[in-house]
């Protein structure tokens, strides 16, 4: 992991921006767990970490609050309606969903299948 390209990137982005962008991580997935590993990595002071950490935190559980229960309201709400329609939206969503990461664990296979083997 810590070879990839992506960690990579995510060590370039804590050296040009540090902790403030610890804290935007939070509102990303995917690339928060790389910011934070980078941060790890390159020996973040605590002082500096730890702030970034708990405001990036209170971030997330205010989107998680907000957009989240909203989301779970709005298709009981649906249910509620019409459950047929409730139903056939959720499994489309999460067709979309599953063929979303079926394409990317596609693309990762080729791009590893792309690359030269390693020699030691």
């Amino acid at each position: 992991m810590l070879a990839s390209p992506r960690f990579r990137r995510a060590q370039d982005i804590i050296a040009r921006w540090g902790a403030p962008i610890v804290t935007l991580s939070f509102l990303t997935v995917g690339i928060q767990t790389l910011i934070n590993l980078a941060a790890g990595v390159a020996r973040m002071p605590l002082r500096r970490y730890l702030p970034a950490v708990v405001l990036g935190s209170i971030l997330w559980a205010l989107l998680y609050a907000t957009v989240g229960f909203v989301t779970v309201a709005g298709w009981l709400k649906l249910y509620e309606l019409s459950p047929l329609a409730a139903i056939v939206g959720t499994v489309v969503l999460l067709t979309a969903l599953g063929a979303f990461v079926w394409w990317q664990v596609q693309q990762r296979t080729k791009e590893r299948s792309s690359e030269p083997d390693r020699v030691p």
